[in-house]
């Protein structure tokens, strides 16, 4: 009998033991996952841009603790460094942007000026226009690269007003008028009365690169059309040609940046016109999205908030 009751003591001495094994493990488990969920919430914050050290408090929790905080402050650093560099861009860009526009817009100016003179032989006269569209093409290149280096830097900040659609589109569509008259192109705009918040400067640079392209991709002759529908808590811009079409096989590809049509390569461009206007329609907390078919035309739809 005293055999038995020793060898159940001896079971349940075992028994507990391993329970405060179990037990023991399960509280240090828990210990652990309590710190790393608090270094993950750290991650988490420091992700957002919070790069804030904190004070931890056991050995093992410390360490780890010293190692983040080390990392969130390389991390601050390193965030700084990247907003100077960028301000410093910005002013860069600035000053190279009027450094190079202000001597072509003059030569462009006196290169006309001097062509429209009657002493100016024929020959002369040719050499001043050939000027003249190589001034303008290197003009579009440099505009389109400072725009593409804004895109790159994020310097592209909107600040939406209410403002009337009408006068947008009123305004985006006489930038283009003169090459559309040139190509005999109708260009049909459709009074909305609509009013609705967004930046004035560049949200007239996204509706004029999507009437660009209706003009530049439309035949002699054609038509476009431009009006405003209602979509739930959108209104939608549409600019709809009587173009080549886009290949469904491209329509996912021509608002990457740089992309550009095998077709387009006959027109003037860098292919940033559709991804600059997805982009700062994207800042308005709107979207784009294209609707067309070879051979039948594009119609560009610019979704923005009601309000």
């Amino acid at each position: 009998m005293g055999h038995t009751t020793f060898a159940f003591a001896v079971v349940i001495l075992a028994l507990l033991a391993a329970a405060a094994a179990v037990g023991s493990t399960m509280l240090y488990r828990h210990h652990v996952e309590a710190m790393l969920d608090r270094i993950r919430q750290r991650l988490l914050q420091a992700a957002k841009g919070d790069y804030t050290a904190v004070s931890y408090d056991e050995s093992m929790e410390m360490a780890i603790g010293e190692a983040v905080n080390d990392l969130l402050d390389c991390l601050r650093h390193q965030k700084q460094k990247q907003q100077h560099e960028m301000r410093v861009m910005q002013q860069f860009l600035a000053n190279v942007s009027h450094q190079i526009k202000t001597p072509l817009s003059n030569i462009m100016v006196y290169s006309e000026l001097v062509s429209g003179s009657p002493d100016v032989s024929r020959e002369d006269r040719e050499y001043l226009e050939l000027i003249c569209r190589q001034s303008e093409k290197l003009d579009f290149l440099v505009s389109m690269l400072i725009k593409a280096s804004q895109m790159e830097l994020e310097m592209i900040q909107v600040h939406p007003v209410k403002g009337a659609l009408d006068e947008l589109i009123l305004r985006c569509s006489e930038e283009k008028i003169q090459e559309a008259r040139q190509k005999k192109i109708e260009m049909r705009i459709e009074p909305s009365g609509v009013v609705c918040p967004f930046d004035p400067r560049w949200m007239q640079e996204a509706i004029g690169n999507l009437i660009d392209n209706a003009v530049k991709y439309s035949p002699c002759k054609g038509q476009i059309e431009i009006f405003v529908t209602g979509y739930g808590l959108f209104w939608c811009i549409h600019v709809r040609d009587q173009g080549c079409g886009i290949r469904e096989s491209e329509q996912g590809l021509i608002f990457q940046r740089f992309y550009r049509s095998e077709r387009a390569y006959s027109e003037p461009g860098l292919g940033i016109g559709l991804y600059l206007a997805r982009e700062i329609i994207r800042l308005h907390g709107g979207y784009m999205e294209v609707r067309s078919k070879e051979g039948e035309g594009a119609e560009f739809c610019v979704y923005l908030p009601q309000s």
